[in-house]
């Protein structure tokens, strides 16, 4: 399968700050955004953690759920979960 070809370049885009809410259930993390973000990325500090999907888009309040192999204990997981988007990049 090809990948989704953008319909806008990304500096076109008028993105704001997402506020992203973050709920663990085992080896799953459901994602949800306050507005549009653009090629979410998720990532552990200091591990090597493979993600069942990363570099995606969310619509606003909508849920994503993604599970992940190789994470530390999960009490730790909040505190080592690190979550950026395009807005990140452009703006920081």
């Amino acid at each position: 399968m090809l990948p989704v070809k953008d319909v806008f370049y990304p500096k076109n885009l008028k993105l704001e700050k997402p506020d992203f809410a973050i709920m663990l259930a085992r080896n799953k993390i459901m994602i949800r955004a306050n507005t549009y973000a653009k090629y979410v990325q998720l990532s552990f500090q200091e591990n090597d953690a493979v993600f069942s999907d990363n570099y995606f888009d969310l619509l606003p309040g909508v849920t994503k759920t993604i599970t992940y192999k190789n994470a530390d204990d999960r009490k730790k997981i909040l505190s080592k979960l690190k979550v950026r988007s395009l807005f990140d990049i452009f703006y920081k």
